[in-house]
């Protein structure tokens, strides 16, 4: 063990100071000044190619817990690209018309960028098909090349089967993977709102947080 910032060292229990707005400060002084308790850096352990596009789920049921874990996995995933120097996205969404993206390209962004990005929050309801375009467009438009995809949510929606066909096609396209993860802890089953779309599902109901959170940062993307 040691104290720093790198995000996808430190440990799950420090990453409960983002699931309250009280506590949010803490968290963000605690990272400027290198103070949170990660594990110590042996060796890089994050093996993937292609750049990396996180969709967040931030409906109303994600709110506490599950939005803390989501948050944490985001930065983690950011702090390997970085490392690599390669894109990251996060794109926020909930509801058919809330939907935010921000982006961090190698040498183009600051830590307050990224704190702004961890601390937003919808509120909102739960629609697949916004972000799942929206990522689409950040791999034609914003230079994403052969992108792996998180898709992080704890809900179900359907999306449209014409949709479905289109993405596959996409997939197709750009070469890109999608990996579904699936806060189900509350609520296990809902897989099938995932498997249309996602090469492969993590549900935290079977693994738990911690297993899912290394099997992404492992070398599996």
């Amino acid at each position: 063990m040691e104290l720093g910032n790198h995000l996808n060292s430190v440990i799950s229990s420090e990453f409960s100071m983002l699931a309250s707005p009280a506590t949010i400060p803490l968290f963000l002084r605690k990272h400027e000044k290198k103070l949170l308790k990660q594990y110590r850096r042996r060796e890089r352990i994050y093996k993937g190619s292609g750049d990396i596009i996180v969709c967040l789920d931030e409906s109303t049921s994600t709110s506490g817990g599950n939005a803390a874990w989501g948050k944490a996995v985001a930065l983690a995933l950011q702090d390997a690209a970085a490392a690599d120097r390669r894109n990251f996205a996060l794109v926020h969404f909930a509801s058919r018309h809330e939907l935010k993206t921000d982006l961090f390209l190698p040498g183009k962004y600051v830590n307050a960028d990224l704190m702004a990005a961890v601390t937003h929050f919808f509120n909102g309801g739960t629609n697949f098909e916004t972000p799942m375009r929206e990522a689409v467009r950040i791999m034609e438009q914003e230079g994403f090349n052969k992108a792996d995809i998180v898709f992080i949510t704890d809900d179900e929606c359907k999306m449209p089967e014409d949709f479905v066909k289109a993405l596959k096609q996409k997939q197709t396209d750009l070469s890109f993977t999608i990996t579904g993860v699936l806060m189900d802890q509350g609520s296990p089953g809902m897989e099938f709102s995932l498997k249309p779309f996602c090469n492969e599902v993590y549900r935290i109901s079977e693994l738990g947080g911690d297993k899912v959170a290394d099997a992404l940062l492992s070398g599996r993307l």
